[in-house]
């Protein structure tokens, strides 16, 4: 409604949103006796959780919604008007998605990677390896594992509010975020043993990639891979 005219919405989206919220309501069901049936009662009844989910909800199909306007924005060409944060986008999802360059690339962007990183030391003398123990500053690594990969380790740096004035900016430090879900993954036996067994999977398939039979040899003889 608009103000005091008793005038209403009849524009297209207008509804398209009211039939929406519509088909998810059951107005056979009075709101005094089960308000939550009445508002999304046909919604629960036609919504199926899709196998690879935990839990469906409205928040759940907007998000899907958005990820579909959002894979077509980045997909279409990159426009000199464009913003940079835009054509960045476009750049990585075109790079991301150009199977035959990264089949024709292989291995070398992570041994590149590896490289830049001063080596893996379990590769050995192979490409990728050649750690100098010597020559390894851990501030120094830290410093290049977070600047230019943006990857927090021992700790956590960011810019936030500042607690005592809100209108001010503090550099923070916390603790890093742990890599999988849950401190649980750490610590604790039971669905752990698949997490375990996925990463052994995930291990011979980059040192397969890699076609290098020492860290092959290692991963086969991790008996019990605590990660």
């Amino acid at each position: 409604m608009n103000g005091g005219d008793n005038k209403f919405c009849l524009t297209a989206h207008c509804a398209m949103m009211a039939g929406a919220m519509a088909g998810r309501m059951n107005m056979e069901v009075d709101p005094c006796d089960d308000f939550f049936e009445f508002s999304c009662g046909r919604w629960k009844k036609r919504t199926v959780v899709p196998e690879d989910r935990s839990f469906l909800a409205t928040f759940s199909e907007l998000r899907n919604d958005l990820d579909a306007m959002l894979k077509d924005l980045i997909e279409q060409q990159i426009n000199d008007d464009d913003l940079d944060p835009v054509k960045n986008v476009k750049k990585n999802y075109q790079a991301c998605t150009d199977l035959n360059i990264i089949e024709e690339r292989g291995s070398k962007p992570l041994i590149d990677l590896m490289v830049n990183l001063g080596g893996w030391p379990v590769l050995g003398n192979n490409s990728g390896g050649n750690w100098n123990e010597s020559a390894f500053d851990l501030e120094d690594q830290l410093a290049l594992v977070r600047g230019e990969y943006g990857n927090s380790l021992i700790y956590h740096a960011y810019v936030g509010t500042d607690d005592k004035e809100s209108t001010g900016y503090i550099l923070k430090l916390d603790q890093p975020r742990l890599g999988l879900p849950s401190r649980n993954y750490y610590l604790k036996d039971g669905r752990d043993n698949k997490v375990r067994y996925r990463l052994r999977v995930i291990y011979r398939s980059v040192c397969a990639s890699l076609k290098k039979g020492i860290l092959c040899r290692i991963v086969h003889n991790v008996g019990s891979l605590h990660v």
